[in-house]
């Protein structure tokens, strides 16, 4: 074999392994990477499953206190509610004595009964009956 030959075949990456196994930053290219030992995977799936139960632990912590926070919320939201119903009949209730008060300035001789501080005997005696 000629030299030159040789040379382009020691650096032709298809016929050898003489390419760099290691990226700028020190990490092992995806293309060389080959795996680890079976202790080091089993610790590493050991410390995935614990992060993972963290993980389900903490979403039911989370999701425990949102349903808490949405029942206070559910509470204050219905006592709201019960108070605009309160004020909503007192608003009513000011109005209808509004409106009575009113009717009874427009006209005071309405609701005076001319016998009014009379017995009821001696009311209904006119009628020629009695109150039973």
């Amino acid at each position: 074999m000629d030299y030159r030959e040789m040379a382009a075949q020691s650096e032709n990456a298809l016929l050898n392994e003489t390419k760099p196994q290691y990226r700028s930053d020190g990490r092992v290219r995806r293309d060389e990477y080959r795996g680890q030992p079976k202790e080091v995977w089993k610790g590493v799936q050991a410390d995935v499953l614990a992060q993972n139960e963290d993980k389900k632990v903490r979403a039911e912590a989370e999701k425990q206190e949102d349903l808490y926070i949405d029942s206070v919320m559910n509470n204050n939201r219905s006592l709201l509610v019960a108070a605009e119903r309160e004020k909503g009949r007192q608003y009513k209730a000011l109005g209808e004595s509004i409106i009575g008060e009113n009717a009874a300035l427009l006209n005071p001789k309405k609701n005076e009964r001319p016998d009014a501080s009379m017995d009821t005997d001696e009311y209904f005696k006119f009628y020629g009956t009695s109150t039973r």
